[in-house]
């Protein structure tokens, strides 16, 4: 995060993050919350480029702010126990 933005690294200063990712078609892009939609877009170098915006997260520490973009294959699950299912 210190690379993209200025960080404080100390955990009673938080913020929302909310980004906005022009990735090419085939990529995946993971950030700290999901993301609002993913399309084609029009005004891209490469008409196949696709947009992600993730919606905002929650206040957190600048230092645990996730962006991780490339041609990546997922698997997704979740545990269910005592009670709660935990993506």
């Amino acid at each position: 995060a210190r690379r993209v933005f200025t960080t404080f690294e100390q955990p009673d200063l938080k913020a929302t993050f909310q980004f906005t990712v022009r990735a090419p078609e085939g990529w995946t892009v993971i950030s700290n919350s999901p993301p609002d939609f993913v399309r084609g877009d029009p005004h891209a170098p490469q008409p196949s480029d696709n947009l992600w915006r993730f919606a905002p997260t929650p206040r957190i520490s600048t230092y645990i702010t996730a962006l991780i973009a490339g041609p990546y294959h997922s698997v997704h699950s979740s545990w269910e126990g005592e009670g709660r299912s935990v993506p």
